[in-house]
């Protein structure tokens, strides 16, 4: 049986999902956005809502803009990602605010791994991470390729720092499709 699943679009992800998680035992889940279908603010809301995530160790999402803060928020904070190792937000447009809220949600306080690649979190999100009590815990492993562009004050200093809690685990030049995917 796999454990992994993955799904081109929110639309193709919601129209199984009950059956899925009936019938499967989802470890891994990635929702893509390359059919279109993006998932938006209700969509993130009613997968934070929903209790078989509790089962979910890797949960990534791949293109999603434009979604609420808000609805983020309620996932970061959901009573049913406690279990996440990894999280993959990777082109979703995933800025300072965004990043505060995921640096400041306990529920994620187990993960060892955080793709935020193709975002902008800045440098006032990066220190947010930097500040997390939560993240600080386990993360091992965080990617950043496409956040920092030289033209923000700071950048230097706060990769810096990031480098010295992660050291190798900061990738600034990779995305975890980039590495092994079984290692993650």
């Amino acid at each position: 049986m796999p454990v992994r699943v993955t799904f081109e679009g929110a639309s193709e992800f919601f129209a199984v999902a009950d059956r899925l998680f009936e019938l499967v035992p989802v470890r891994a889940l990635e929702i893509c956005a390359y059919s279109g279908s993006r998932l938006g603010g209700d969509g993130v809301r009613r997968l934070a809502a929903r209790p078989e995530l509790a089962r979910l160790t890797d949960l990534r999402f791949l293109e999603h803009e434009r979604i609420d803060p808000n609805a983020w928020r309620a996932l970061f904070r959901s009573p049913h990602v406690g279990g996440l190792e990894f999280l993959g937000l990777s082109g979703c447009g995933v800025g300072e605010l965004i990043a505060s809220e995921l640096a400041a949600a306990p529920p994620l306080a187990n993960l060892a791994g955080l793709d935020l690649s193709y975002n902008s979190i800045g440098v006032g999100g990066a220190r947010a991470l930097l500040r997390s009590p939560h993240l600080r815990k386990r993360l091992e492993l965080l990617w950043l390729e496409h956040n920092f562009f030289g033209e923000e004050d700071g950048e230097d200093e706060v990769l810096e720092d990031l480098e010295h809690w992660l050291g190798d685990g900061l990738r600034t030049h990779s995305s975890p499709v980039d590495e092994d995917y079984d290692e993650i």
